[in-house]
C-alpha cells in the first residue's frame, strides 16, 4: 500500500492550508475589529454584533436587561496623574466588571470611561443587585497606577430592555438613568 502523497495531494493540502490561513485571520481581524485594544472588552462594533446575535436571538421569555455605568470625575484623574493613570483606571475598572459580570452577560466600553454591560437572562432586580455590587466593589478598592493610590465612585443606569423599542430608544433610556444618578449625588444606581 502507498503511503506517499502525490502531486495532486499536495496540491489540495496546500489550497486547504491557505484556505485556513485565511478564514484564521479573518476570524482573528473580526475579533480585533470589535474589540477595544486598551482594556479588552468589546467596543461598539461588538455591542451591537451581540446584541444581534446573543439578545435578539436568545429565548423570547427571559428576561433582558441593560447596565450603563460610569467612572466618576474621571477627567480629574487625567489632570491630576496623568493620562496613563487615566488608562491604568480604565483597566482597573474593566478588570473589576469582568469579575463581577463573570459569564453572565458580556462588558463593552462604550466609550471614554464608559461602560455598558448585556444580561440576557437578568431581570430589573437581579440587575439592580449586580450594579449595587459592582459600584460597592468599585468603592471599597483603590487602583494603584505607580505608586499613587487612586480612589474610584462609579455611577450607573439600570434598565430592563423592551424589545419592542429600538436599541436605541433603550439605550437612551438607560443613559437618562445613568445621567440621573450622576445630577443626584453620583456613586449610586438608578433604575
Amino acid at each position: 500500500e502507498n503511503n506517499h502523497f502525490n502531486e495532486q495531494d499536495k496540491k489540495r493540502l496546500a489550497l486547504a492550508a491557505t484556505y485556513s490561513g485565511k478564514l484564521l485571520e479573518a476570524h482573528l481581524l473580526h475579533i480585533q475589529n470589535q474589540t477595544d485594544s486598551l482594556t479588552g472588552l468589546k467596543n461598539r462594533r461588538g455591542f451591537y454584533d451581540y446584541y444581534e446575535n446573543k439578545i435578539l436571538l436568545s429565548e423570547a421569555s427571559q428576561a433582558k436587561s441593560v447596565i450603563m455605568c460610569d467612572i466618576d470625575f474621571f477627567k480629574s484623574v487625567n489632570d491630576t496623574y496623568g493620562h496613563n493613570a487615566g488608562d491604568d483606571v480604565l483597566k482597573y475598572v474593566s478588570s473589576i466588571l469582568t469579575k463581577c459580570v463573570d459569564t453572565n452577560g458580556e462588558i463593552f466600553r462604550w466609550g471614554g470611561e464608559e461602560f455598558i454591560i448585556l444580561l440576557p437572562n437578568y431581570n430589573l432586580k437581579q440587575t439592580a443587585e449586580l450594579a449595587e455590587n459592582i459600584r460597592y466593589t468599585i468603592e471599597q478598592s483603590t487602583c494603584i497606577s505607580d505608586n499613587i493610590m487612586i480612589h474610584l465612585t462609579m455611577s450607573f443606569g439600570v434598565k430592563q430592555l423592551e424589545l419592542e423599542k429600538t436599541l436605541e430608544e433603550n439605550i437612551k433610556e438607560v443613559d437618562d438613568k445613568l445621567y440621573k444618578a450622576k445630577q443626584t449625588g453620583r456613586n449610586k444606581v438608578i433604575q
